[in-house]
């Protein structure tokens, strides 16, 4: 009823993340596609993301994954997400992809905080067919809660750009980048190692990088999550340079909290 549901959303806001054991989830329909998506994962957590609904009042959206799964997603990606929508005020017919899509945060935020109906294409890819699973539960089930229309989805298993085919207006990726037994947050440790862990910095930034190319036009947006290491960003930043002329290209720096993306515009 509308009372447990007040109550839902308020916890939401206010713990942002809590652990959630599938009895609790709303119907036994809902429990046995959790069972298929998470293949019965005991470490399933929820994480809200806020949102205006279509009557502008704040609604919560519960984004489920699995530590054990895929990557912990987190509130900045889905606060960049919430940004770049913006940027897509007034545009028609995009083509949005997240590469190495997890849990599917990103779109799921930006499909949640769009209203305008001019997204013809989103894609999401994975290298694991079982986090690409997740991410196309949690983004099906976003856009029958936002209520927003949406053109076509597709859901690719891919290594970063291998089998993704076209040319994209929006382009979100978060590469793996820390070195091997680099320790992290508790958050993380449960989480699949090749979503954390890279032979060394540049290993998927180049792999992605080089491609972009063959997958962007002029207007294009890429965003890119980078370590906040300075000397690493410069790195990073040196694979755009080698890559690209920098006369068409506007690439700026965004901090979220104590994260840290790239946003390049192609000219």
């Amino acid at each position: 009823n509308s009372e447990e549901n007040r109550r839902k959303k308020e916890k939401l806001l206010r713990n942002g993340i809590r652990v959630v054991t599938l009895p609790e989830l709303v119907d036994s329909s809902t429990t046995k596609k959790l069972k298929k998506f998470f293949l019965g994962s005991t470490k399933v957590n929820e994480m809200g993301i806020s949102f205006k609904d279509s009557s502008g009042e704040e609604a919560v959206f519960p984004l489920l994954y699995a530590r054990d799964l895929c990557l912990t997603p987190d509130i900045h990606t889905v606060e960049i997400a919430a940004d770049v929508v913006k940027d897509l005020k007034g545009r028609r017919d995009l083509k949005i992809l997240e590469l190495g899509a997890g849990s599917g945060a990103f779109l799921c935020s930006l499909v949640l905080n769009n209203e305008d109906p001019n997204l013809s294409l989103v894609e999401a890819t994975d290298i694991d067919p079982v986090a690409l699973s997740i991410a196309e539960f949690n983004l099906k089930r976003a856009i029958a809660f936002s209520g927003n229309s949406l053109g076509n989805l597709k859901f690719q298993i891919s290594n970063w750009f291998d089998e993704v085919k076209g040319r994209f207006d929006v382009i979100f990726c978060n590469p793996p980048y820390l070195q091997p037994k680099t320790k992290v947050w508790e958050e993380y440790r449960d989480n699949p190692k090749h979503v954390l862990y890279a032979p060394n910095l540049t290993f998927h930034y180049k792999q992605v990088i080089d491609s972009l190319p063959d997958f962007i036009k002029g207007g294009s947006l890429v965003v890119i999550r980078v370590p906040r290491n300075e000397e690493k960003v410069r790195v990073i930043k040196a694979i755009f340079s080698n890559s690209f002329n920098l006369n068409k290209v506007v690439l700026d720096d965004i901090f979220k909290g104590d994260s840290r993306f790239l946003r390049v515009r192609f000219l």
